[in-house]
């Protein structure tokens, strides 16, 4: 279904001219205006063509003038009525064949009509606000007259008056908490003479309430040109990074947000918003150019960052991103000088994926491939690094993760040296998780291996 193009729908047109209100001095334009449109509606094209005071009281207070109307109807006190045979047009809607009827009744003249099947919900939703209570009528009936009459003198305004707390949720950014709290002071300040005015109608608020109003217009100028210069910067705030925000709950950024206007490295590693990220991504990518790296994605749930190294075996490293920007976050945000290598990010970082972790242990394969303890085998689905001894009957096993990331170092090394062999040969007889004698490992894997074949 399209957008419904009445301001006034025929229905609500045809209702109100059947009510008394509408006969009043003040409401003669609209009944007029009504009887003068086809089917009694008013469209927002024709909307558009009146005086701007008119507008603004179609917008804004006529609502609550047809809700008075509503309110001088009464159920005639039969049941909705479903008829297969003498079908009838609906008084409202003009629409015809209606197999469901229901009447209403005006409490002040008496007339009766019949309503159709859909106008029959129009009528029941209107008894939500039906309260059928004379003294909240007769209030509700001076405060539109005040209104009108506000309106008169100022037209537009009681759409700002009733709708200034809207504002600043409808920005794209969040604006400086300095200009949020000017603004909110104004609006409350337009809030308290607003009721004060509706319950006495003294015409020294309208005054106020015309300057309070000035006053929030040129905040509102203000807070434009605040968003205006937010948009040059590099890390900009967007309306995407706003909802993010908003969405996730992330009230500590919301407020780092407000007093620094635009992401930083304070703020980066809290937000995980899509367009953001691949921003950071890309700028990283452009200091890595020259450090044989390049940043492969940001996770927004394990809250890393996956660097991968262009240098053989090109592991990808995953890094802790608060840990990352508060290391680096310099050389993005503030445009210090890159003077990051591979080695920095290799030593701080972790190498996680199965991938990785084997591409790694294939190059201490060849590495180790001479010394006593060399690798016999390994399996990235157990995590686990099979060591054999040349010198003893001797099987260890040991885990792959721990192992690779203690001597990651070494990865890009085209030997080892005596010192961290032995160190490495320390490091294995520390943490052995299983031990074998050559022939009873031999026996084992081929054990598991018939058993399999077995089961196939």
């Amino acid at each position: 279904m399209g957008l419904n193009p009445y301001k006034i729908e025929p229905k609500q047109g045809e209702l109100f001219l059947r009510s008394v209100i509408s006969e009043k001095d003040e409401y003669k334009w609209i009944n007029e205006l009504l009887k003068s449109q086809e089917r009694h509606g008013l469209l927002y094209k024709d909307l558009d063509k009146l005086p701007k005071a008119q507008q603004s009281f179609l917008q804004d207070i006529f609502p609550q003038v047809y809700q008075l109307a509503c309110d001088e109807w009464d159920d005639d006190g039969e049941e909705v009525r479903e008829d297969w045979e003498d079908r009838m047009t609906c008084t409202l809607c003009g629409r015809k064949d209606n197999k469901y009827i229901k009447y209403i009744r005006n409490k002040i003249t008496g007339e009766r009509i019949n309503l159709g099947s859909s106008c029959i919900e129009t009528y029941n939703n209107s008894k939500d606000f039906n309260t059928k209570d004379e003294k909240r009528n007769r209030k509700l009936l001076y405060e539109i007259k005040r209104k009108n009459k506000l309106n008169e003198a100022s037209s537009g305004i009681i759409s700002t008056i009733e709708n200034w707390n809207k504002f600043l949720n409808t920005l794209p950014i969040f604006v400086s908490t300095k200009l949020e709290n000017e603004y909110t002071t104004i609006g409350q300040k337009i809030d308290d003479v607003y009721k004060k005015y509706l319950k006495s109608g003294q015409p020294i608020y309208i005054n106020q309430l015309q300057s309070l109003c000035d006053e929030l217009e040129m905040v509102k100028i203000k807070i434009e040109k605040y968003i205006q210069s937010n948009q040059t910067k590099e890390f900009a705030q967007t309306k995407e990074i706003k909802q993010w925000c908003k969405m996730n709950n992330e009230k500590t950024a919301i407020e780092w947000l407000k007093e620094e206007g635009q992401v930083t490295i304070r703020t980066a590693f809290r937000i995980f918003e899509a367009n953001l990220m691949k921003k950071i991504m890309a700028k990283y990518n452009t200091i890595f150019e020259n450090g044989n790296m390049n940043v492969k994605s940001i996770d927004s749930n394990s809250h890393n960052i996956n660097i991968k190294i262009n240098k053989y075996p090109y592991i990808v490293v995953k890094y802790d991103y608060q840990t990352f920007i508060d290391r680096y976050g310099t050389y993005a945000f503030q445009n210090k000088p890159c003077t990051i290598s591979y080695n920095d990010i290799l030593n701080e970082a972790t190498i996680a994926s199965s991938h990785s972790l084997s591409l790694a242990t294939k190059t201490f394969e060849e590495l180790l491939s001479k010394e006593d303890y060399f690798i016999r085998e390994y399996d990235e689905s157990t995590d686990e690094i099979v060591f054999e001894n040349k010198r003893k009957d001797e099987i260890l096993i040991i885990k792959m993760s721990k192992f690779i990331n203690r001597f990651k170092m070494s990865i890009f090394n085209t030997h080892i040296n005596r010192t961290t062999y032995k160190e490495i040969e320390e490091y294995i007889l520390n943490n052995v998780e299983r031990r074998y004698l050559k022939k009873e490992y031999t026996d084992m894997k081929k054990s598991l291996k018939d058993a399999f074949s077995n089961k196939k």
